[in-house]
């Protein structure tokens, strides 16, 4: 258990075919009970539920009337904290590996997001930041102000060559950022570098979760060209109109690499917490170093 989470384990391809062989009646009911979430709401558009984030009952709000299945993951929206689903599971993680009162020091791999606030304001030794040109810095700044009330300096990180020295951090939480990194194997080492051992890395990437293999869609030639290899794919991004190109949907084998880089055990996990608004497919991976 995490906090008020079910969180199911699996270290490999293997081990979750098995599990997927042996439980599939609770896995197809937790999957019908996300896909027909909408219909059984008595208001449309709210889930009526508990965050454990906010300590108290919450509605979680979510697009309604479209005919498509409620996005599980990107919204159920608590009406407390006002972070989606996906953000709640990340912050649920935190606080269970790293409580607050501690003062552990984490790292953020955005620092324009309704998550990353909310773990500013509950932990006392937080890092944040975006990777970003310098002539943007000051409308991403104005963004952060604005639309987030951060009245602080945007800092720029490159995950492949991180500022931080060996050792110095608790906890890394990256959220849908991998799979835009051209060299995540690069990214992977450094994460496994800066944190202290027995440090928490927590990680959400499009996962293929039938997949051994990580799917590249595209890639950088040496000449500093794009050559997309699958239909080109970006992904919505606040600070950038036009999005941003994934390379990469990751498959189980992400796990090795990251075994690789210096983490003692990595695994991926399926949180489950219908009373939190926590359904079916939050794949999230978590690694210790």
């Amino acid at each position: 258990m995490s906090g008020q989470i079910d969180l199911v384990r699996f270290s490999s391809l293997d081990a979750y075919r098995e599990a997927l062989a042996e439980r599939s009646e609770v896995f197809t009911a937790r999957w019908l009970w996300g896909e027909h979430l909408e219909a059984a709401c008595r208001h449309s558009g709210r889930y009526q539920g508990y965050c454990s984030l906010c300590a108290r009952p919450a509605e979680f709000s979510f697009s309604a009337g479209s005919g498509e299945p409620v996005n599980l993951r990107e919204e159920l929206h608590c009406d407390g904290c006002g972070l989606s689903a996906r953000a709640r599971v990340v912050a649920s993680l935190l606080k269970t590996d790293c409580p607050p009162e501690r003062g552990h020091s984490i790292y953020l791999t955005e620092q324009t997001t309704s998550l990353y606030r909310f773990v500013k304001q509950a932990w006392s030794a937080v890092i944040g930041s975006e990777y970003f040109e310098e002539t943007e810095r000051d409308r991403i700044q104005a963004f952060m102000r604005d639309s987030l009330g951060l009245d602080e300096r945007l800092r720029f990180e490159d995950v492949t060559e991180l500022s931080f020295a060996d050792a110095t951090l608790d906890a890394i939480a990256t959220c849908d950022v991998l799979e835009h990194v051209p060299d995540y194997r690069a990214a992977a080492t450094e994460f496994a570098r800066v944190l202290k051992p027995g440090g928490r890395l927590i990680l959400t990437v499009p996962f293929l979760d039938q997949d051994q293999q990580t799917l590249t869609r595209a890639r950088v030639l040496e000449d500093g060209q794009i050559e997309h290899l699958e239909e080109p794919e970006y992904h919505g991004d606040p600070l950038d109109p036009k999005g941003v190109l994934a390379f990469y949907h990751f498959g189980w084998d992400l796990l090795e690499t990251l075994r690789s880089a210096g983490f003692s055990s990595a695994e991926w996990c399926l949180p489950w917490a219908p009373a939190e608004g926590v359904f079916s497919g939050q794949w999230t991976l978590l690694a210790r170093r």
